[in-house]
């Protein structure tokens, strides 16, 4: 299963090379195959891709980006409790603030951690209160592109939404599902908005056929595309900014 995309290019190579690098490349209007990755692929991005489809370490992965955007007022948009931001409160502190009053998945599922990594902030959290920021409250904080990645493992529903300008890039499906994702085939149309993904996901396949797990290779394919990043060290030891909800102390 593996060595089946590495197999394919092969074999149109053999019937008519252009073929072979169009498939490479993942799309269809003759581009160059992009350069190999030559790095370890889960160091940014896809080494969360595993655990986070149990829902470890949060539900929710949203990526935002624009010019001088801050996460911190990012999390307070999405509800954050303003007084722990201005501490700069982090996750291992959390867990050590009610003197055991709470157990550990109280203070996961009311809290939400945030930082900046590659360019993007980023923002993790199971659940919101109310519904969230609407898109003209985030463009006010110049954020110009999002990137919103949602697990719900009990009915094996695993999302993608990305959206450019405050117009949604997905083809008009709607809702894009990760599973739609099989290796070696694309999973959005070809030439359509999406189709730099498709490019992306094939350039994963190609280079790291001992990746196993589609999710990763699919997360793989963020990181080139979009350059998401999240900072493993941090995230594990606790030292990621956090913060509880601000209806918590009110």
């Amino acid at each position: 299963m593996t060595n089946l995309v590495s197999g394919q290019a092969e074999l149109l190579d053999r019937i008519n090379p252009a073929w072979g690098s169009r498939f490479r490349n993942g799309g269809m209007d003759g581009t160059q195959p992009s350069t190999a990755c030559g790095r370890d692929p889960l160091e940014r991005l896809a080494w969360i891709a595993d655990s986070w489809r149990e829902q470890d370490p949060y539900t929710h992965l949203a990526f935002f980006r624009g010019e001088s955007i801050s996460a911190e007022q990012i999390a307070l948009l999405h509800g954050a409790d303003p007084a722990q931001i201005a501490a700069g409160t982090r996750l291992a502190d959390l867990r050590s603030m009610d003197g055991g009053t709470f157990d550990y998945w109280d203070i996961v599922w009311e809290t939400r951690c945030f930082g900046q990594a590659g360019g993007w902030a980023f923002l993790m959290y199971h659940e919101a209160p109310g519904f969230g920021p609407d898109v003209e409250a985030l463009a006010r904080l110049g954020v110009t592109e999002t990137v919103h990645l949602s697990a719900t493992s009990a009915k094996a529903i695993y999302t993608f939404a990305y959206m450019r300008d405050g117009r949604s890039i997905d083809d008009d499906w709607g809702v894009l599902e990760l599973i739609w994702y099989d290796r070696g085939r694309a999973p959005y149309f070809r030439g359509g908005q999406l189709d730099f993904l498709n490019q992306a996901i094939r350039r994963a396949e190609l280079d790291h056929p001992e990746l196993t797990s589609e999710f990763e290779l699919y997360f793989h394919a963020l990181e080139d595309a979009f350059d998401l990043q999240l900072p493993r060290r941090d995230i594990q030891q606790g030292t990621v900014r956090a913060a509880r909800w601000a209806r918590r102390n009110s």
